[in-house]
């Protein structure tokens, strides 16, 4: 009876550390335009507002907008965590693994290559939202690098496949051409005239 209340009160197995759902959300878009997902909260509000003192320096900005590079912002709420020092340090470590991620992929911050590298950049504008769920806090260094990642990863696929379909339809352009003139022979009381039209 002794023996079976001791195997009865014996402590369970750890849970492995590796469950954290992904607490990654992002929203991509290869073509932007110089109001984007990137784009902060106060500039976009700004940019509606003609009264606002500030209103001239934002168009200036949003006309030098380069849709070439890669803009990208990390977002969260205060539902993640009613301290605001802890809802900074979920932000910064996501954004020191984005930094990170994109380094190990060639980029830089902006998405040129590092150092002249062959291939193309990566561009367009990339928000990527922390969820509040708490994931971003509770989870370790490695498994925040791993869902940056996966974001990453997703953002190349979208851009590749941007970037092929241009391909695609600059070819189809080419190989078409311009349609050749064909010479109509249009009948009429004082004889025939000729025409032109596309074939």
């Amino acid at each position: 009876m002794s023996r079976r209340i001791l195997l009865h009160n014996q402590p369970k197995s750890p849970t492995p550390t590796n469950t954290i759902r992904s607490f990654l959300h992002h929203n991509y878009q290869p073509n932007p335009r110089p109001l984007n997902p990137a784009t902060s909260l106060t500039t976009t509000l700004v940019a509606s507002d003609r009264a606002h003192p500030l209103y001239p320096q934002v168009q200036r900005e949003l006309q030098a907008f380069n849709p070439g590079l890669l803009h990208w912002r990390v977002r969260t709420s205060n539902d993640l965590s009613p301290r605001g020092v802890v809802r900074s340090w979920a932000l910064r470590r996501v954004k020191v693994a984005l930094l990170a991620e994109l380094r190990e992929r060639g980029f830089a911050r902006d998405g040129r290559k590092l150092d002249g590298g062959e291939g193309d950049g990566l561009r367009g504008a990339l928000s990527v939202i922390v969820d509040r769920g708490g994931g971003a806090i509770r989870a370790s260094g490695v498994e925040v690098r791993r869902e940056v990642g996966k974001v990453l990863d997703a953002v190349m696929r979208a851009h590749k496949r941007d970037r092929d379909e241009k391909t695609r339809g600059l070819t189809a352009e080419r190989a078409g051409g311009a349609a050749p003139l064909r010479i109509l022979r249009v009948k009429s009381g004082r004889g025939d005239r000729s025409d032109t039209s596309p074939g």
